[in-house]
């Protein structure tokens, strides 16, 4: 018994898991908060505070996925809003002291999956039949994996490359302690604080953010992308020549 529990404490005892719960807890919280601030809002009343610090944050992403849209796929405004908090909310929990969600690859891919079947949920419900003319070329169907693969690793691989950044910079902090004479067996990052303030800021603020946005973005540019139909061929009206020569 003892075996089983060791084992699944192993399986998870992972930061993320932590980080994803935090995530989730705060999302509850936030959205807790906002509803019942923007409740007591009169319709005669401008709103104000947290209210109108909800009103600014849905009518911004509202007005860029409009502009990003086009208008089309508007069911889908509630599903990218959503992604675009969680991953914001999921990034900067580092503000805690806690891993960013997205260096673990199975959220990343988790959610690269659902960018990936919203793909072809828009292409059968759009094109319908005609969506199997594309896989008369075999090589479509590699292709088609590429969005998965691409929009998983990106933001995986830019967290990631900053985090590891940053633990190469704090290694160095410490072992320049080292050089100080008498200090050479106490590794102690005295220098750190001097130097990591600004690359966390970049890193793990604003990356985080960034990359939260780039993955909106991508997922509504994909299904936006799946959303145009053909247009229908029209036939192109023959010009009638007369040849009646007592016209002329």
């Amino acid at each position: 018994m003892e075996q089983i529990i060791n084992g699944i404490w192993n399986t998870w005892n992972q930061p993320q898991l932590l980080s994803l719960f935090v995530t989730v807890l705060i999302c509850i919280i936030i959205s807790l908060l906002v509803y019942f601030k923007v409740k007591k809002v009169k319709p005669n009343q401008a709103p104000k505070g947290v209210a109108l610090i909800a009103e600014a944050y849905v009518k911004g992403i509202d007005n860029q996925y409009e502009n990003t849209s086009g208008g089309k796929l508007p069911k889908s405004k509630v599903y990218i809003f959503t992604l675009g908090t969680f991953l914001f909310i999921g990034n900067w929990v580092v503000i805690f002291g806690l891993e960013p969600i997205v260096t673990s690859y199975s959220v990343t891919l988790t959610l690269g999956l659902s960018t990936f079947l919203g793909i072809y949920a828009v292409k059968i419900t759009y094109q319908k039949w005609r969506m199997l003319k594309k896989y008369i070329n075999p090589l479509n169907i590699i292709g088609d994996f590429s969005p998965l693969i691409s929009i998983s690793f990106r933001i995986y691989g830019n967290i990631i490359g900053g985090a590891t950044l940053m633990f190469l910079i704090y290694s160095v902090c410490g072992y320049m302690w080292t050089l100080i004479p008498g200090m050479s067996n106490h590794e102690w990052y005295f220098f750190a604080p001097f130097i990591t303030p600004l690359l966390h800021l970049y890193f793990d603020l604003f990356g985080g953010l960034i990359q939260a946005y780039v993955f909106s973005l991508l997922t509504t540019i994909y299904w936006v992308s799946e959303a145009n139909t053909p247009e229908k061929k029209t036939r192109k009206n023959k010009k009638i020549i007369n040849t009646n020569p007592q016209l002329y």
